[in-house]
């Protein structure tokens, strides 16, 4: 029985102490056990003291509190974000805010413990206005559909042309609006507008910046202007590369079509100077291109200075790093586009210059690009180390370059 008795006794004493524990610890802990939000921050370490009150969609903040370990869940508005246990402290939550639009919207932050309780802080998110990046075709007539390409496309929303003419919107999804072009668009910016917002593209509708379009602003002059066509064109003449490309081929004519086309400035008559002023990384080639046929060869875009004449060192060398176009890329079949689109190669990407390996094949090595000696351009096709007979048949027209 004395056993028995000291056993409840011990008992008696641990579930004392324990509750003595307890209630010291509870005690010492802030606000008395409870969550609580203390400020919200941005995460960078180096600008933590940049307070918050709201965020934009996608931007990782920090919420800096006590007793926050527990949490489960976090809502900004209607929209549930994104929680991970090693990135939750007793001190801290990282998180994102989401990105999906809310559709009932309270300006608050909620969290959800494990226990069921919920803790409420204003919070407001900042839906981005329209960001648009770039057109699938830019020279669509009134009656076509194409799309606009961005971020932050949400509807209700409206597509306004220059003139004032509105687009008959077919479909929305956040980084595209696929519409119909409206009768009496105007050439011009195109401005999209949401209930968060509006922009203006920086690209142009049916641009009329072209230094090419084949009419009356060609390449004849050049040893190797092109081959021109007009049937099914977008506004008149437009340039034909076309033939079959053997393996490493580089072959200047072929005919019926041709692999190059020189534009060469000074001897075309134009007033010298190089075809940009500015920072390469701020603009962009842009072209309207018909695929009919593709495989196995690459498109080379070569600059050459303003004065450049009476040699095709512009391909047959490197007098400046070349970019590449070859959207058969992906694939092993021959590419083709149903009609004709807008490309867009960015300054950035005329980084190569043409070789060969040790087994002869051509390859594209890393050069640096010199924006002084642009005053010219060339196309030229070359034969990959995958041709074999292939085909190219493109069409090109309103070379231009423009600012993103």
């Amino acid at each position: 029985m004395k056993i028995i008795y000291r056993s409840i006794l011990l008992l008696a004493i641990t579930i004392a102490l324990a509750g003595v524990y307890t209630s010291c610890s509870e005690d010492n802990l802030a606000n008395n056990g409870e969550p609580m939000i203390k400020y919200i921050r941005v995460s960078d370490p180096a600008s933590a003291d940049s307070l918050l009150i709201g965020g934009f969609q996608d931007n990782m903040i920090v919420i800096v509190g006590e007793n926050l370990q527990d949490a489960r869940e976090i809502w900004f508005n209607d929209q549930q974000g994104p929680l991970v246990s090693t990135f939750i402290t007793s001190k801290t939550i990282f998180t994102v805010v989401p990105t999906e639009v809310p559709k009932e919207i309270t300006n608050k932050m909620k969290i959800v413990f494990g226990n069921g309780k919920t803790l409420e802080h204003d919070f407001f998110v900042a839906i981005s206005r329209p960001e648009i990046v770039s057109m699938d075709f830019e020279f669509a007539q009134p009656g076509e559909v194409t799309t606009l390409r961005g971020n932050f496309f949400y509807e209700p929303l409206t597509v306004t042309f220059s003139g004032g003419a509105v687009g008959e919107v077919i479909k929305v999804e956040e980084n595209s609006i696929e519409f119909k072009v409206p009768s009496g668009a105007q050439p011009g910016p195109i401005t999209v507008k949401t209930a968060f917002g509006e922009s203006t593209s920086s690209l142009r509708y049916r641009d009329n910046r072209a230094f090419l379009n084949y009419d009356n602003l060609t390449a004849s002059g050049s040893w190797r202007a092109g081959t021109m066509g007009s049937t099914g064109g977008l506004d008149g003449n437009y340039l034909i590369l076309k033939g079959v490309l053997d393996k490493n081929q580089r072959t200047e004519d072929y005919s019926g079509g041709g692999y190059v086309s020189e534009f060469w400035s000074k001897a075309n008559g134009r007033p010298e100077g190089n075809l940009f002023t500015g920072l390469p990384d701020t603009y962009v080639l842009k072209f309207e291109a018909k695929v009919v046929n593709w495989y196995g060869s690459y498109l080379n875009m070569c600059f050459t200075p303003w004065d450049h004449n009476n040699n095709n060192g512009e391909y047959w060398g490197n007098i400046n790093a070349r970019a590449i176009w070859g959207p058969w890329d992906s694939g092993t079949t021959p590419y083709k586009t149903k009609d004709w689109i807008t490309v867009t190669i960015p300054l950035t990407e005329f980084k190569y210059q043409i070789a060969s390996d040790a087994s002869g094949n051509v390859e594209y090595q890393a050069m640096k690009f010199d924006p002084s000696k642009t005053g010219g351009l060339t196309f030229w096709m070359v034969g990959s180390p995958l041709a074999n007979a292939s085909p190219v048949e493109v069409y090109f027209d309103n070379v231009r370059i423009v600012p993103k």
